[in-house]
């Protein structure tokens, strides 16, 4: 076969762009209205074809696409889809009233609420907007477009006001939530500054300055930082600055899959009635194998392994007093019932199939799982699935109390002795131990020695 003539490859590449721009021009427009315009500083589409040509559309030949930042194609695309993100904005908030709004036949109808959560924000026509005594449109015939955020200016100073008050933060934790805060909000313009790239210039630097406390990215001479006793002496380790240090220690041991050190806390009385945390164990240092994090209950759980065991534990993460990662070691790899149950094709954790096996993720440190059967009414078996999730043995009993209600045999394997105990306990007046005989013993003894407790 000959060679491709010159233009024939012309055309090949501006099929090529032209797929291209059909597939990204959403993000493309919402890149440059994101990152170059607020309510004060609207632009026209000259000014975000300009700035798309200038980031990604230069014709030299490096360019893959070879395109041109005039090409008409590019225009049309943009007219026609500044007017769609707009319309899904109005739409979103109300404002059809007066307008005729049409959308592609199928289009759901919760679409512009969709779009609005993705995008994190709205496109909107500076005509719809509140321009009084604005200067900016110096062209008649030109439209204006900004991006407006879903956290107002009133919003990010509020959240702003709360985390500056909070005496439980460090200055590093709190620079890097007000900067969080600004990039959720869009307000980092300089206020008057009128020039374009300017606009732009100050947005890249701030992201530059980002602090980087989230990804804990770190350099030879800077170690990754560490959750010690200290730190939370005298407080409470679910408090502010210690539970967001701690989320951040165990996300970058997650990424980088490291081991882990930590040491484990209880609650305790402490003076004057208040409450205290103590060492557990003597401050016994466990290695870890963390896994993933859930959250269930409005609580957070580390999901990880002993160092050379398979057994597989979740660990309040509000109850580790200490973390240290272990940069030296990796962590072992992933046991097989975690692996085969929990994880997809992609290695991705799926939290909602771990908390349908283990709905009632108590906290508990105790190496012993048993395999327990009890007998409960047929009609209650959802209080058993709410603690132990749908993988569970049910039975037929021929037991027939006084009031005749039909009941089941129900077997649970291998859970936390521990947490057994308390479900049984805790509904002892709906289910009956049956399996193994040292449960059944354990629990009529307590629940004895409870009865003798209550005062007459």
């Amino acid at each position: 076969m000959g060679k491709k003539s010159e233009g024939e490859k012309e055309r090949v590449k501006k099929q090529k762009w032209e797929k291209f721009i059909d597939q990204n021009i959403d993000i493309l427009i919402v890149s440059v209205l994101k990152t170059c315009s607020d309510k004060n500083h609207p632009k026209t589409i000259n000014f975000i074809r300009e700035e798309l040509g200038r980031r990604f559309f230069v014709n030299d030949e490096n360019n893959s696409f070879g395109c041109n930042a005039d090409n008409e194609y590019l225009n049309k695309r943009l007219r026609g889809k500044l007017t769609e993100l707009c319309d899904l904005g109005k739409v979103y908030v109300g404002k059809t009233s007066g307008l005729s709004v049409t959308f592609t036949e199928g289009v759901p109808e919760g679409l512009p609420l969709d779009i609005y959560r993705i995008l994190g924000g709205r496109v909107v026509l500076v005509e719809d907007a509140d321009m009084k005594g604005k200067k900016e449109r110096k062209e008649s015939h030109s439209n204006y477009y900004y991006f407006e955020p879903i956290l107002s200016e009133s919003d990010v100073h509020y959240i702003n006001s709360a985390v500056e008050s909070n005496h439980y933060l460090s200055k590093e934790e709190k620079d890097y939530l007000i900067a969080r805060t600004a990039v959720a909000g869009g307000y980092w313009g300089r206020k008057g500054d009128k020039n374009d790239r300017d606009f732009g210039d100050i947005w890249n630097k701030k992201l530059t300055e980002l602090p980087q406390l989230s990804n804990l990215i770190t350099s030879d001479n800077t170690g990754v930082p560490e959750l010690t006793l200290e730190d939370i002496k005298g407080r409470l380790p679910s408090e502010g600055s210690a539970m967001l240090k701690k989320i951040m220690i165990l996300r970058y041991a997650l990424t980088n899959c490291k081991q882990i050190e930590v040491v484990q806390g209880n609650y305790a009385p402490g003076d004057r009635g208040k409450l205290s945390f103590i060492e557990r164990n003597s401050g016994e240092k466990l290695c870890l194998n963390p896994y993933a994090m859930v959250s269930q209950k409005g609580q957070l759980y580390l999901i990880a392994t002993h160092m050379g065991e398979s057994k597989v534990k979740h660990y309040r993460v509000d109850r580790i007093m200490a973390l240290k990662v272990l940069e030296d070691k990796k962590r072992e790899v992933i046991p097989d019932g975690l692996k085969e149950n929990y994880i997809d094709r992609k290695n991705k954790f799926l939290p909602e199939k771990y908390i349908s096996v283990n709905p009632l993720m108590r906290y508990d440190d105790n190496d012993k799982r048993v395999d327990c059967t009890f007998r409960c009414r047929a009609d209650v078996v959802s209080v058993a699935v709410d603690n132990f999730g749908t993988k569970i043995i049910i039975e037929e009993d021929e037991y027939k109390g006084k009031d005749t209600k039909e009941y089941v045999k129900i077997t649970i394997g291998q859970k936390s002795y521990v947490n057994v105990k308390q479900f049984l306990l805790q509904n002892c007046d709906l289910v009956t131990p049956l399996d193994p005989p040292e449960m059944v013993d354990d629990v009529r003894d307590t629940l004895k020695e409870a009865i003798k407790r209550i005062p007459k």
